[in-house]
């Protein structure tokens, strides 16, 4: 069973590294990518304080770095919910982390 649940703008947010990665580096290796991260998202739902805290960003929004992209998160009670899942280029601060 997934502990992690998606918001709309993070399913965009995959549904983009997916489609940029098809174009890029081809189906085969895209999809390996986009399981790795959904496992990756499901592992910190087990453990949602592995992440680090940053509330200046929101209430309870956490971020920990999986390969070149950053996920913010909020713990539930079982599980997590992903708000966004940004390029470790990009700023949190411009995008909307409210999920």
């Amino acid at each position: 069973m997934r502990l992690a649940r998606f918001s709309p703008t993070a399913k965009d947010d995959l549904r983009g590294i997916v489609s940029y990665s098809v174009w890029m580096w081809g189906v085969d290796q895209a999809a390996r990518y986009r399981d790795d991260l959904e496992r990756f998202c499901d592992l910190v739902s087990t453990q949602p304080t592995m992440g680090r805290l940053r509330e200046q960003l929101g209430l309870g929004v956490h971020r920990i770095e999986w390969n070149r992209h950053v996920i913010y998160y909020r713990p539930l009670r079982k599980g997590i919910r992903v708000l966004r899942i940004l390029h470790d280029r990009m700023l949190p601060s411009r995008r909307d982390l409210k999920g």
